[in-house]
């Protein structure tokens, strides 16, 4: 059986007709996951950290100084997606479960 991350088959559900075909080649030809390649990995912890320490979501903001310049973009453009999610919300972290 094959073993694919919830991202991985979260970009395969959302994909229509020929472009899940290409999902499919992607993920069965890539290599084991490692967080060299994980493009989000900065953003998915930053947001981690500050919902675990409590901290005000503009923080977010400073993680675009720390990243490389080419992420910058989407990084900007996925921080401005999740503050507006967010607004008006109450947010509380919780230790996920594992299985």
């Amino acid at each position: 059986m094959i073993k694919i991350s919830f991202t991985q088959f979260m970009n395969f559900a959302i994909k229509n007709g020929v472009t899940k075909a290409t999902v499919v080649k992607k993920v069965k030809n890539s290599t084991q996951y490692h967080p060299s390649f994980d493009y989000w990995k900065e953003f998915r912890d930053e947001v981690k950290r500050i919902h675990r320490l409590n901290l005000d979501i503009k923080e977010l903001d400073n993680l675009l100084n720390r990243i490389d310049d080419k992420k910058i973009s989407n990084y900007r453009q996925a921080i401005n997606k999740y503050k507006s999610f967010i607004k008006g919300k109450s947010v509380q972290w919780f230790d996920p479960p594992n299985s």
